[in-house]
């Protein structure tokens, strides 16, 4: 069986839609089936802050950025997407860079441009002062 960053994605997000209860978690201490346990999938993935640093797909211009939805259906709250690296031509990584800020510049409604850190926190939890005492 061939295991992708896609295959993974979609896994997470029908267990999500399905809210299918997962054994065996653990988080603060707590067991699957204690009071304090995550009684679902939907349940552990909004008390979750979920990261992925690589978007797994080549840095071009003409990428479908549609692709981005597969990430935010399966609850991802902030995904790192590449617009270059060492062995690609600097001035790709501009057009890169320009294509990718207007796309998502486009779809606020579904997308949020990253600019610090308090836009991770703000945006993507239930209330913005979850990590503030």
């Amino acid at each position: 069986m061939k295991i992708n960053r896609r295959s993974v994605l979609a896994q997470i997000s029908a267990l999500v839609v399905a809210s299918e209860v997962l054994p065996g978690v653990s988080r603060g201490g707590a067991t699957a089936g204690s009071s304090s346990a995550p009684a679902n999938v939907t349940e552990f993935i909004h008390d979750a802050l979920v990261w992925d640093d690589h978007s797994g797909f080549g840095p071009v211009p003409d990428y479908d950025l549609e692709h981005l939805e597969d990430w935010r259906q399966a609850g991802v709250n902030y995904l790192s997407i590449d617009v270059g690296y060492d062995v690609l031509d600097w001035e790709l990584a501009i057009k890169n860079l320009g294509a990718y800020i207007t796309w998502l510049e486009k779809r606020t409604d579904r997308f949020l441009l990253v600019r610090r850190v308090d836009d991770v926190l703000e945006e993507n939890w239930p209330n913005g002062d979850y990590f503030r005492s």
